[in-house]
């Protein structure tokens, strides 16, 4: 049960030292600004949680954290409800949706994030590999949206992925403004190279905003049906030419994308705590039915 005492509020510049403190003992900073909301027990913050609209109708929660000393008190579960509660007051005019990512390893956020009626979109599995020599001209710049729009729109893959991308940790929806700026930025490529005719897309990557020599991360990956190895091993190829030595991506995972990918040599980092899980949950739900009790 939440201690009477704990109060949930925006956090305040006088804040800046014991939230610096609260960073370095629960190893895990926002990686986004945003509203800073803070648990506060006589004095000391003991815990801490961001929310940041992405944009138009998009959320994002993240930072959720509580010294280990104060865990199971209900602190954790207060803080997010006082982030959702916020989302969906601020939210009322257009709706959205709000989503959040958790180490799979940690299942306590599953429980907090089905009392909070979130739901799982899927479990995101990093994978890792090298640079592959023999480039083939295979793949070009997006010069134009269309097609690769026309792509997702019919992906199975992309719709599991509720239309979104990974960049820097954060879960973004592709809308067409995003996808736009993202080709502005010579980010994202069209493969050709299963059926070899530039007139004919086969899959298509995005690069992620910090690929940057000697790691290339990618945003999102994604090939027709039953040629995801052959784009995994072109991709391997593509990264060698540019100068990378190693490739990261998290897939959403899919039995038969897993075997795909490993055919293609890309295997799990040799660390723990790279995968994620992602929830999400419409930002349309009566406040009074925020959190089970």
């Amino acid at each position: 049960m939440l201690n009477a005492q704990v109060a949930i509020r925006q956090a305040q510049e006088s804040d800046r030292a014991q939230v610096g403190r609260l960073i370095a003992e629960t190893g895990h900073d926002s990686e986004l600004g945003g509203d800073y909301y803070v648990a506060s027990l006589e004095d000391r913050i003991v815990g801490a949680v961001t929310l940041t609209q992405l944009g138009e109708e998009e959320w994002w929660l993240d930072g959720l954290r509580v010294l280990p000393e104060f865990q199971r008190r209900g602190i954790g579960r207060a803080l997010l409800q006082h982030a959702v509660q916020h989302a969906v007051q601020r939210a009322q005019a257009q709706g959205g949706v709000l989503r959040l990512a958790a180490d799979p390893r940690q299942p306590i956020m599953r429980r907090l994030a089905a009392q909070a009626q979130f739901a799982l979109v899927g479990s995101y599995l990093a994978y890792q590999t090298d640079g592959l020599p023999g480039y083939r001209p295979e793949f070009s710049l997006a010069q134009n949206i269309g097609a690769v729009r026309a792509f997702l729109d019919g992906s199975a893959y992309f719709t599991r992925a509720e239309r979104s991308v990974e960049d820097g940790g954060i879960w973004y929806r592709l809308t067409d403004a995003r996808l736009q700026e993202f080709a502005a930025q010579a980010r994202v490529y069209l493969w050709h190279g299963y059926r070899h005719d530039p007139n004919m897309l086969d899959g298509v990557i995005i690069f992620a905003a910090n690929a940057a020599p000697p790691l290339l991360r990618l945003a999102y990956l994604d090939a027709a049906v039953g040629t995801l190895a052959d784009l995994c091993r072109a991709v391997r190829r593509l990264a060698a030419r540019q100068g990378y030595q190693r490739i990261q991506h998290r897939f959403l995972a899919r039995p038969e994308r897993l075997v795909a990918i490993e055919q293609a040599g890309w295997r799990p980092p040799g660390t723990d705590g790279e995968d994620r899980d992602l929830f999400s949950r419409p930002l349309d739900t009566p406040q009074n039915r925020l959190i089970d009790p």
